[in-house]
């Protein structure tokens, strides 16, 4: 069994803490830059510098934004009401797929018409990217010891901080699939 004590601030500089969450949002955006890049100089996507500079700042905005959004209104609601201020603080946590998912749909969405470009053909593009980020963002729910898995007494289990109950590493199961 692993004993699950990785702290998910990777440093910190005065108040100011470096997650490794952060840093995967992070690297999951520079590969869909470096991979779109690719594609449009070998003409698979008909984006120029400019428009792929303007659409990964809106695709950053709409994955936050609809994380965040998604967060507040289906899993947490009654505090974030409450807490109105809370909202607007992402460094604590609380980021939904679900709502970046819907964020970066509409990003795409928006970016395939206003250029006149297949919609369809840019979501081939950006299906690689996509399933590497999912997988490093499920390796950072896992540095985070949240949404693991089902009670289990294999020898892989692990224990998290939050519960402990040996449980499946299901982060680290997606990871794999996403990769794969």
């Amino acid at each position: 069994m692993f004993i699950h004590n990785i702290d998910p601030v990777l440093f910190s500089l005065g108040h100011i803490s470096v997650r490794y969450y952060g840093i995967i949002y992070a690297l999951g955006f520079l590969i869909t830059y470096y991979l779109l890049k690719k594609a449009g100089e070998k003409k698979v996507i008909p984006l120029t510098p400019d428009d792929l500079e303007n659409y990964m700042l809106w695709l950053i905005i709409g994955v936050v934004v609809g994380s965040r959004i998604f967060e507040v209104l289906f899993y947490h609601p009654a505090y974030y009401f409450s807490n109105p201020l809370e909202i607007l603080r992402v460094w604590r946590g609380g980021l939904s797929f679900h709502g970046g998912l819907v964020g970066a749909y509409i990003a795409t969405y928006v970016l395939a018409k206003k250029k006149n470009i297949s919609f369809l053909q840019l979501a081939d593009v950006l299906v690689i990217p996509a399933a590497l980020a999912l997988a490093l963002g499920r390796i950072a729910n896992f540095i985070n010891g949240e949404l693991y898995g089902t009670p289990t007494d294999l020898p892989w289990a692990v224990q998290f901080p939050a519960d402990p109950q040996p449980r499946y590493p299901s982060q680290l199961y997606e990871a794999i699939k996403n990769l794969l």
